[in-house]
């Protein structure tokens, strides 16, 4: 499983690069993050949200790839033990709507500019 392949990257190698992801339209600087760093947020994310796994369920990520709390959200999903849906940030709300309607999604993992989408969509 990914969840566990990290995992052991980040006992293995706890200094190394995980993330990078460089400078861009809409963040101005290099963004890295170890794997250790990665891990530590990864735990905190999965602590928060594993009280609301239960069988087999899925959450919805509402993040773009420009960001690394979209891989944070990824691996601390599957390490709750739940699957995720990414919900691309420049679909249409009609589109988003249909996404987490159809998906049942029992979270929405997303920023403020997707929390007031998912909001407008209710």
């Amino acid at each position: 499983m990914l969840h566990e392949f990290f995992e052991r990257a980040a006992r293995t190698w706890p200094e190394a690069v995980a993330i990078d992801i460089p400078p861009g339209p809409t963040r101005p600087e290099r963004q890295i993050l170890t794997y250790a760093a990665l891990a530590q947020e990864v735990e905190a994310l999965r602590s928060q949200i594993q009280p609301s796994i239960s069988g087999e369920c899925i959450v919805a990520i509402l993040l773009g790839r420009d960001t690394e709390r979209l891989y944070i959200a990824q691996l601390a999903v599957l390490s709750a033990g739940a699957a995720y849906v990414c919900i691309d940030p420049s679909f249409p709300d009609e589109q988003v709507r249909e996404i987490l309607r159809d998906s049942a999604a029992v979270l929405l993992l997303t920023n403020p500019q997707g929390q007031a989408r998912a909001v407008l969509g209710e």
